[in-house]
């Protein structure tokens, strides 16, 4: 339990390419670190990265991009998407009260995020009701840098009920990371069908591999301690792991060479 074995395996054949063994449960801080091995080691980096929702940090979305590797994640995207009311052709203009019920909210029961409208040109939002958003200050956190934004007209506005937290002394505010065009970009990104498709692969790449070193393998377990011991351990049981199925990759080869030989020969 002290102890949380990564790997990274090539889509492609299914070797592992990079692995490695942490003290800790969260594992976003070794994805970057993994493709800058892996382009060390084999002179090559990957053109794609594909993982699930443990390393969607807005960090590691922009180190991805910053290194020309496109990323594939289940990120959604902070803008409204198809389907909701709050994306309208403009955004100054409010949306029907017909469609008021459709606005999504958030999990504390308010309008979500989502709702409303980021102005890039103006560096504002605007909500449902086309009201704005101004910035009002910097609001530092874990080296997010977030911009806050808040709106002065919610007194009196219908939505307010449905918007505006009732131990907020002020009208409602959206906060905005620096990490928030990167991650609109995924979001576009995964909402294609091409992605979808190439991301239904996924589990394929990541688990099997797991699962062949727990239930082929039997390595269920580390028989060492120290962290430096159990890297080891980790990393003979990716050797041995890529050895088998080389053998088995290199067997196949024979195989198709052998037939394509014996076709020319007729």
């Amino acid at each position: 339990p002290n102890y949380t074995p990564v790997a990274m395996t090539d889509g492609q054949c299914g070797f592992i390419v990079d692995c490695d063994v942490i003290a800790q449960v969260n594992e976003t801080n070794e994805a970057v670190p993994s493709v800058d091995r892996i382009e060390e080691n084999l002179g090559q980096k990957p053109a794609r990265f594909l993982t699930d929702a443990g390393n969607i940090s807005g960090a590691v979305q922009q180190a991805m991009e910053a290194r020309g590797i496109e990323f594939y994640a289940p990120v959604e995207s902070s803008q409204p998407r198809p389907g909701n009311p709050a994306r309208r052709a403009d955004p100054t203009q409010p949306v029907p009260e017909s469609e008021w019920p459709h606005l999504p909210h958030n999990s504390q029961g308010q309008l979500d995020k989502s709702c409303f409208v980021y102005d890039a040109a103006g560096d504002q939002y605007y909500c449902p009701q086309g009201q704005v958003l101004a910035f009002e200050k910097n609001k530092g956190g874990a080296g997010r840098d977030l911009r806050v934004y808040r709106c002065e007209a919610c007194a009196g506005c219908p939505l307010a009920a449905h918007c505006v937290s009732p131990k907020s002394k002020r009208g409602r505010s959206i906060s905005r990371d620096k990490f928030e065009e990167v991650r609109n970009r995924t979001a576009a990104r995964m909402a294609t069908a091409e992605a979808k498709e190439l991301y239904k692969q996924r589990p394929r790449i990541a688990e099997t591999t797991f699962g062949i070193l727990k239930a082929v393998f039997g390595l269920r377990q580390f028989l060492l301690c120290g962290l430096e011991k159990v890297r080891i351990e980790w990393r003979w049981a990716a050797t041995a792991f890529n050895l088998k199925k080389l053998v088995r990759h290199v067997e196949r080869l024979r195989a198709e060479f052998a037939e394509l030989a014996a076709a020319v020969e007729i």
